[in-house]
C-alpha cells in the first residue's frame, strides 16, 4: 500500500526515488511549493499537479429522507436547493483551502499542535 502511494507520488512529480546505500525517497520540489491539493489529486489517481482537486465525498449538511422528496412540499423543495448551493460553496471554498495550503504549512500546523501538547505548553514559532 505505501509503494503503490510512494509510486503514484514520483509519476506525478512530487517525490523522487533514490536507489543505493543512501536511497529513499525526497520530495521533488520544496515542500512550500506543494499544495495539498497536488498530494490529493496524485493519490487519488487524478493524474499530474495542476489537475483540479478530486471531488470530496459530499459534505451532506441534513440527512435527506427519500420518502419527503417523492411528493416534495414547496418549503421542501426551497430548502433542498438552499441546501444544495451552500454545499456546493462549501465544497468550493475546501478546493480553494486545499490549493492554498502547502505540504510545509501542514506541517508546521501539526508541529505547533504537537508542541501545544508538550509540558511547557508552548507554540512553535519557527
Amino acid at each position: 500500500m505505501l509503494e503503490q502511494l510512494l509510486l503514484q507520488l514520483r509519476r506525478s512529480g512530487l517525490v523522487e526515488a533514490r536507489r543505493g546505500r543512501y536511497g529513499g525517497y525526497r520530495l521533488g520540489r520544496p515542500a512550500r511549493e506543494i499544495p495539498v491539493a497536488a498530494v490529493l489529486v496524485a493519490v487519488a489517481g487524478g493524474g499530474g499537479v495542476g489537475v483540479g482537486v478530486p471531488a470530496a465525498a459530499p459534505i451532506g449538511l441534513l440527512e435527506r429522507d427519500p420518502d419527503a422528496l417523492a411528493a416534495p412540499e414547496p418549503q421542501a423543495v426551497a430548502e433542498e436547493r438552499v441546501l444544495a448551493a451552500l454545499e456546493r460553496r462549501l465544497q468550493r471554498a475546501l478546493e480553494r483551502e486545499l490549493r492554498d495550503l502547502s505540504l510545509e504549512e501542514l506541517l508546521y500546523d501539526l508541529r505547533s499542535w504537537q508542541e501545544s501538547l508538550s509540558n511547557e505548553g508552548g507554540l512553535l514559532l519557527g
